[in-house]
């Protein structure tokens, strides 16, 4: 069985050197791809903070939940 490449043009990401993530654009994994996305545009960053107030608004108990454990957790270091 021949083993194909990562991508077409690249054996593995060309910022984290994973080939295990799926191959998303640019030469980067899923996972670098949507960071230096995230970094590099404003309104991205602004549309997935919107999405998050959003749903701490509608899940006002498990915003809490989640935020207590994160609290307890940077207490006890």
């Amino acid at each position: 069985m021949k083993k194909t490449k990562w991508s077409r043009w690249y054996d593995r990401c060309t910022i984290c050197g994973s080939s295990d993530i799926a191959y998303s654009g640019k030469g980067l994994c899923t996972s670098c791809y949507r960071k230096m996305r995230y970094k590099a545009r404003p309104d991205v960053r602004q549309y997935y903070k919107d999405k998050t107030n959003e749903w701490r608004k509608k899940n006002p108990e498990r915003w809490n939940k989640i935020h207590q454990k994160a609290v307890n957790k940077m207490v006890n270091k």
